[in-house]
């Protein structure tokens, strides 16, 4: 099953829009991105929708804000900081190891 056809049957079951937050290390984010990224969640948390990402993509983030910081990209490192925040609030580990969880032979 791959990230697409999961978010649809998801979104699917649960009867909520599925809002993917994926992130690379080779990704440069501006200001202006970063304040949309953070408005989308916001509003994704008052229609009650469902952000769907990886391990692996939130450690990508966290390594990001911290190269902003050191790139002394101060205003952008904020504003990743305060989704940082934000998804340590208000997100849910549903399942974690999910290829290792899932796999046949368990």
């Amino acid at each position: 099953m791959n990230y697409q056809s999961l978010r649809y049957k998801l979104g699917g079951l649960l009867n909520r829009r599925v809002l993917p937050f994926a992130c690379r290390r080779d990704m440069n984010f501006t200001d202006v991105q970063i304040y949309k990224i953070f408005n989308r969640l916001q509003q994704g948390l008052s229609n009650h929708d469902v952000v769907l990402t990886s391990p692996e993509d939130i450690l990508s983030f966290d390594l990001l804000t911290i190269n902003k910081c050191r790139q002394n990209q101060f205003d952008v490192g904020r504003a990743m900081l305060s989704i940082q925040r934000w998804m340590k609030m208000f997100g849910r580990d549903i399942l974690d190891e999910s290829d290792e969880i899932l796999h046949v032979k368990y």
